[in-house]
């Protein structure tokens, strides 16, 4: 009964939003909010990937004497392909929960 209760609460929610995110600028629900928040971190998550992949990417071309910068820098590039890997999955997980939540 209390957990029907705080669901229908959810379903009362609404809200003019201060800053639009991505073009959505009041939220009717919870679930909306949910939504522009997953897709946002999952956005910048790509974004920080791809950045870090590009700065590891610079690091060993221009690393070419030190051995352990080179390995470092090797790390470094495994460790954002990772990070888009997991980050690709979690989109899928979240899709496959509720296929409007990654619209």
């Amino acid at each position: 009964m209390i957990s029907f209760l705080s669901f229908q609460i959810f379903k009362l929610f609404s809200y003019k939003l201060s800053v639009p995110i991505g073009g959505l600028s009041s939220v009717n629900n919870f679930g909306q909010w949910v939504t522009a928040v997953a897709n946002i971190l999952v956005a910048s998550g790509f974004v920080y990937s791809a950045i870090t992949a590009g700065i590891a990417i610079v690091k060993i071309v221009f690393e070419n004497g030190s051995e352990q910068a080179l390995t470092e820098a090797k790390k470094e590039l495994f460790r954002s392909i990772q990070g888009v890997i997991i980050l690709g999955l979690s989109g899928i997980v979240l899709n496959s929960i509720n296929t409007k939540l990654m619209a």
